[in-house]
């Protein structure tokens, strides 16, 4: 236990700086016989905004609910999901389309099988930036049809699955010259230099790469239209409309309509109720303390888990709004539905 604590906190000082090991206490919690003696929460990287959100929230359930805590950074979605479903953590982070892939057993998770997830907090956005230089001509994206467009990667899932929806939808499927990226860095740089006419991808909101693009060089960040996004929804149902709001870079004066994805802290339908219900009802009354602790912890919303409606809720969340006069006839015949999938 004492490695999973001071992994922990070197996760913790590492975000924040510094630790209160005072403020740290046991509480005893109803139920608390059938939970973990610590806690894992699997996410993505180190420096994502999912890992630095769960960080925090790590920290308020050390905090107030005496659980020492580790948070693992790891490749991506796709990992994270898997050592959950080995039981190996009882958290973890997860995007719309891993999400629905896991939890139907699809897709990447084909073989793996059926994870039985079920959602607990968040949830932020992932925007699909659709950026070119803005003397490139290009303005929408039907001038995209015989560019050169960059974002081929196949370790990129949701890069590939976000673009290709958009491709899809306008028609422009095989209208583009594709182009391999190895990733954002590696992107950019081919636009400034030339060797692309534009490039696509997911970062959440503010990217500092991006910040840092706009900066250097006048950047057109190409909006969607909303009857596109739509017709994606209707076929996709784990992609949603996220607007990118004007100012967030450099000369974009405008809001700008973006292929999004939600994502959600979520776990297994074998966590116990009264620990999920006191993990969410500690959460929500230490709101603004846990969106203190990391920009991305900004987005997350009390009521935002209700909208993402591709994975059952679990028990303990559906306790907790149930509590506070929020879970309604239509979410349980949502509920009810994503069960019997």
């Amino acid at each position: 236990m004492k490695k999973v604590f001071f992994t922990f906190l070197a996760a913790l000082m590492g975000f924040t700086g510094f630790v209160l090991l005072g403020e740290l206490h046991a509480a005893a919690q109803p139920g608390s016989e059938n939970w973990p003696t610590s806690i894992s929460i699997s996410t993505p990287p180190v420096r994502s905004g999912a890992y630095g959100a769960n960080v925090a929230l790590g920290s308020l359930i050390t905090k107030y609910m005496g659980i020492p805590v580790t948070v693992e950074g790891t490749p991506g979605d796709r990992a994270g999901l898997t050592i959950l479903f080995k039981k190996e953590s009882e958290f973890a982070n997860a995007s719309a389309l891993p999400g629905w892939e896991a939890y139907r057993g699809t897709g990447q998770f084909k073989q793996l099988g059926r994870i039985p997830l079920r959602l607990v907090a968040g949830a932020h956005a992932v925007y699909l930036n659709i950026a070119t230089l803005a003397d490139s001509g290009i303005k929408t994206i039907e001038d995209i049809k015989g560019k050169r467009l960059m974002y081929l990667n196949p370790g990129a899932v949701l890069l590939s699955a976000s673009v290709n929806a958009i491709l899809d939808a306008y028609g422009l499927q095989g209208q583009v010259k594709a182009l391999k990226t190895a990733g954002l860095k590696g992107s950019i740089s081919a636009l400034v230099e030339g060797r692309t006419d534009v490039i696509a991808y997911p970062t959440g909101l503010g990217s500092g790469d991006f910040i840092e693009l706009a900066t250097t060089k006048p950047t057109r960040f190409i909006s969607l239209d909303k009857s596109k996004v739509e017709k994606i929804n209707d076929k996709r149902p784990f992609f949603s409309g996220q607007v990118l709001p004007a100012k967030t870079y450099k000369n974009q004066d405008k809001d700008v309509l973006s292929l999004g994805m939600l994502t959600a802290t979520v776990t297994r339908d074998d966590i116990p109720e009264s620990l999920v219900y006191a993990v969410v009802k500690m959460l929500w009354e230490h709101a603004d303390e846990f969106r203190s602790l990391h920009p991305a912890a900004k987005e997350w919303a009390e009521d935002d888990i209700l909208e993402m409606r591709i994975l059952p809720w679990h028990p303990g969340v559906v306790k907790y709004y149930k509590e506070k006069g929020k879970w309604t006839s239509e979410l349980e015949k949502a509920q009810q539905k994503l069960l019997s999938e």
